[in-house]
């Protein structure tokens, strides 16, 4: 690891780690908790001093470093948990279910955090259940069965449908749209509140999405956008770990 055997005492000093469920001695604060791992680490006290502020600032703590973290929500934890694993800025970063208990607008924050650490050539190896996380940082995915590599690429590739469905947005009643395509294939259909009908036809080349286009404008439906439906993380995920369902 960084050109060191796994474990050698050069190497480990450049991997931050945040587990899963993380503990925190309750008696420190946020600078506390900050020192005493910073010193874990090896960085001095100086070092320590210049960096915890920073990293309390970049995790949304900066003005909650003098506050025991007894007094600390969930959410508070997992981000401090995260400045911890940034303290001495290591070039491997492991986390371990780094969102979990943080709020929607938090986890947006600290997918801003990694991108930026991403953009400085940091190494990140995120662990999570949270699938639509990972979908929107990571650029590979591995996906992990008992333990073992089943599947492996970047998202793109793990999402990626041998035909893709041409997914269609139109203004237009759903009785209208029906009566235009009444002969395609239509795998779903639905209108939301604002008169926006989106329907995805069963796989279809361009000529055929042309002439779909063609009699939605012969009876002068508006079509709002036109895009390929493509699998979740998520579905990607079932479809490897779930066994195919057996018809009787």
């Amino acid at each position: 690891m960084l050109g060191k055997p796994v474990g050698h005492r050069i190497s480990r000093k450049q991997v931050g780690y945040l587990p899963e469920s993380h503990r925190m001695p309750l008696h420190h604060t946020g600078n506390s908790a900050l020192a005493y791992y910073g010193k874990l680490s090896g960085m001095s006290k100086g070092d320590i001093r210049s960096r915890a502020p920073e990293m309390l600032d970049l995790v949304g703590l900066k003005d909650w470093g003098s506050i025991p973290i007894k007094k600390y929500s969930k959410g508070m934890m997992q981000r401090l948990g995260l400045a911890q694993a940034m303290l001495h800025d290591p070039d491997i970063i492991i986390l371990d279910e780094p969102t979990d208990g943080v709020d929607p607008v938090g986890r947006k924050e600290i997918r801003n955090v990694l991108s930026d650490l991403k953009s400085r050539g940091k190494t990140i190896f995120l662990n999570s259940h949270l699938l639509q996380e990972i979908e929107l940082i990571c650029d590979r995915v591995v996906i992990l069965q008992h333990g073992i590599v089943v599947r492996e690429g970047n998202v793109e590739e793990l999402t990626q449908q041998d035909q893709q469905s041409p997914r269609i947005q139109i203004v237009g009643s759903e009785a209208d749209v029906r009566s235009a395509l009444r002969d395609q294939e239509i795998d779903f259909l639905e209108v939301d509140d604002d008169g926006i009908a989106e329907l995805t036809l069963h796989a279809f080349g361009q000529f055929d999405i042309d002439r779909c286009v063609d009699a939605l404008r012969a009876r002068r439906l508006s079509v709002v956008s036109i895009d390929r439906k493509r699998k979740t993380l998520e579905e990607a995920f079932l479809d490897v770990v779930l066994p195919p369902e057996v018809e009787s």
